[in-house]
């Protein structure tokens, strides 16, 4: 699991990461700093403003050097990755 960890903390500085196992999302999110912040109920998605929890969340990304978080709404998950493609082009 370290090894996986450590790939996974040196692919994140230079290029996207697709998806994060169930079995290692706890140490990934600490590792990237949103798990005590998740727990505390301070992380809101960044299209609806909801609260995230581990529940609910879906995206994680980084845009400008900031981390946004994504909730599992199909219609968030639909504005935010149309708002990608859109910046994209």
């Amino acid at each position: 699991m370290k090894k996986i960890m450590a790939k996974l903390r040196r692919w994140s500085k230079r290029e996207d990461i697709l998806a994060v196992p169930d079995d290692h999302l706890d140490e990934w999110l600490t590792t990237i700093g949103l798990m005590s912040a998740i727990q505390m109920g301070e992380v809101a998605c960044v299209v609806c403003g909801e609260r995230i929890e581990k529940s609910n969340l879906q995206i994680v990304t980084r845009q400008e050097g900031k981390l946004m978080v994504i909730c599992s709404n199909p219609q968030c998950m639909y504005q935010f990755l149309a708002l990608k493609e859109g910046e994209s082009k």
